[in-house]
């Protein structure tokens, strides 16, 4: 499917699932701050946001679309971004996947330097940030690539989510580990696919005899 393209809600899923995709974490976004310009609260109103992956990993979207209700699925979902090399990681295991993080690091100065340039705020060194996040009780659930006008990008989405309250965040981070927050997220919960997928993976995990 093509980038903001829009279908009545129950029309997209039919065609997700057409496509062989698989709903991984849904949540809602409540932005970064409220309109009195305080940190957002789950009383903001909120955007659907579903994350999806085909079975293979190397095809999936944001969607996503406004409640016109609270508690509602949205009249319509758009995608709001194209994505591959989907990874997704069960966040109540409270571990940081080693293979997620970058080469190299950056340091506070060249953060400061980057998010002056770009006009961004909430930024981080994305490997320092998967520390920091962890002793705050939030761990990695979702990393995949971008897909800009069809090529993969170097950039990646990054989702975090607290394992015990359903809350999270959101992030774009760039090749050098440069990292900014997009959206604090609420509600947030797995699919049954990756549900599924993370039961697989303890019971293959039971099973491999230890060294």
């Amino acid at each position: 499917m093509e980038e903001r393209k829009c279908l009545p809600f129950n029309q997209m899923v039919a065609e997700l699932r057409a496509e062989g995709q698989h709903t991984i974490v849904q949540g809602d976004k409540v932005g970064l701050f409220d309109s009195a310009g305080r940190p957002a609260t789950v009383n903001t109103p909120k955007s659907l946001v579903i994350y999806t992956s085909n079975g293979t990993g190397s095809r999936g979207y944001e969607v996503g679309g406004d409640r016109a209700v609270a508690g509602r699925m949205p009249g319509q979902l758009c995608v709001r971004a194209t994505l591959a090399n989907v990874q997704f990681h069960n966040a109540a295991e409270r571990t940081i996947p080693a293979s997620w993080r970058l080469p190299n690091s950056l340091t506070r100065e060249q953060v400061l330097a980057e998010a002056n340039r770009r006009g961004v705020t909430r930024t981080a060194d994305y490997n320092g940030s998967l520390d920091q996040g962890a002793s705050h009780g939030a761990y990695p659930a979702i990393k995949a690539s971008f897909v800009i006008n069809g090529q993969v990008s170097s950039g990646f989405l990054d989702v975090r989510m607290y394992p015990a309250t359903g809350l999270g965040a959101s992030a774009t981070v760039a090749a050098t580990g440069f990292s900014w927050q997009t959206d604090t997220l609420v509600n947030m919960g797995y699919g049954q696919f990756a549900l599924d997928t993370f039961r697989q993976r303890a019971q293959l995990a039971a099973q491999t005899p230890r060294k």
